[in-house]
């Protein structure tokens, strides 16, 4: 009896510790995703030696040239941080099938028109949402304004987010608790307040693909379907 509680205690002390140790790993790794942003900002800033008015001109005219160096920085320090520990940088990117990927685009067609229900049913509740995506479709940066929503942001996104974050927070709580709480940390860190409950919603939609699929490419090919149908409607409401 004793020696079945000892054990017991030595199982539980050693699943604690591991998701500590996942959680961190996990934290770590969206802190590195978040601070990437306030750190270039931060230096953009500093060397322009701007005041707050004069820098938010400069960077609404500049926002996706300064976005997309964000993401090639935050993409590539992930990446050297994997390579310097020999880790596989392609763990999660095994096991694509070619063959599936109009499927993939079907999917991301379906969970836009569900996110767009979801906009639409709550869009009454936040009055200034449509004014605030206006302005992300309104500078003249028309093509850096593509690569940035339709290419790096899901590339980006979906190698932090189901990627990283997933596969780590995996190891300690299990796949459907991982794929919970990376949707609703993927839906906390968008600005709005209604993107924050429809990207929590497509997270956590993301992350049980990802789970089903065993693989990132066919979350980063649906986030692209939905983010291209999302710039080709934010292109034409303000042509």
């Amino acid at each position: 009896m004793i020696g079945s509680l000892y054990l017991f205690n030595i199982y539980v002390e050693g699943t604690m510790y591991k998701k500590i140790e996942c959680s961190l790993q996990a934290f770590l790794t969206l802190v590195w995703f978040v601070g990437c942003q306030w750190l270039i900002i931060f230096l953009l800033r500093f060397f322009l030696r701007m005041d707050e008015l004069s820098f938010t001109g400069f960077y609404y005219d500049h926002m996706y040239k300064i976005t997309l160096f964000i993401h090639v920085f935050c993409l590539m320090g992930i990446l050297i941080k994997d390579f310097v520990l020999n880790q596989d940088i392609l763990i999660n990117y095994h096991g694509f099938r070619k063959g599936k990927i109009f499927v993939y685009i079907g999917y991301g067609i379906a969970l836009w028109f569900i996110s767009s229900l979801l906009n639409i049913g709550l869009s009454r509740f936040f009055t200034d949402y449509t004014t605030q995506v206006e302005k992300l479709f309104s500078n003249k940066e028309a093509i850096l304004r593509f690569l940035v929503i339709v290419f790096s942001a899901p590339l980006l996104e979906e190698y932090i987010f189901r990627g990283k974050i997933q596969s780590r927070l995996k190891l300690g709580f299990g796949r459907w608790q991982a794929t919970l709480l990376q949707g609703i940390i993927f839906g906390v860190i968008h600005p709005l307040p209604l993107q924050k409950i429809y990207a929590t919603f497509l997270g956590i939609s993301l992350g049980v693909i990802k789970e089903k699929e065993k693989n990132v490419q066919c979350t980063t090919i649906i986030h692209m379907t939905i983010n291209c149908i999302s710039w080709i409607i934010g292109t034409l409401s303000i042509v």
